[in-house]
């Protein structure tokens, strides 16, 4: 799936071989939606296609990979967010744990600490 301007380079690393994965297809077969679970609890290469964003499948990948990230007994699940999507994440339950960083590269927005204890 290409969204945000990826190549399909970047469409894994090292990480990948002790990630857990998430892709949601539409009735048709196609990808839609995707994200990744790593190891440590980061979630991580979240993607909707713009057409499908309003049919919270955002909510529902990160839902599904939460629960995946309990099933699997870790005890926190964090992620570094764009800070437009810091309303969605308070309502999901995380909290804000560092102040604004801006990502290297050209073109980035301020990126946000966000961590959710899954003890509760």
């Amino acid at each position: 799936m290409v969204e945000k301007g990826n190549t399909s380079a970047l469409a894994s690393d090292r990480e990948d071989s002790c990630c857990q994965h998430v892709l949601a297809t539409d009735d048709d077969g196609r990808h839609v939606a995707t994200g990744r679970l790593e190891c440590d609890g980061r979630l991580s290469r979240i993607v909707v296609l713009p057409e499908f964003r309003q049919h919270r499948l955002g909510d529902d990948v990160l839902s599904f990979l939460i629960d995946l990230a309990r099933e699997l007994g870790l005890e926190t699940v964090y992620a570094d967010v764009d800070e437009r999507h810091i309303p969605f994440l308070l309502e999901m339950g995380f909290v804000e744990k560092a102040p604004p960083t801006l990502p290297p590269g050209a073109h980035r927005r301020p990126q946000r600490y966000m961590e959710m204890n899954l003890d509760t």
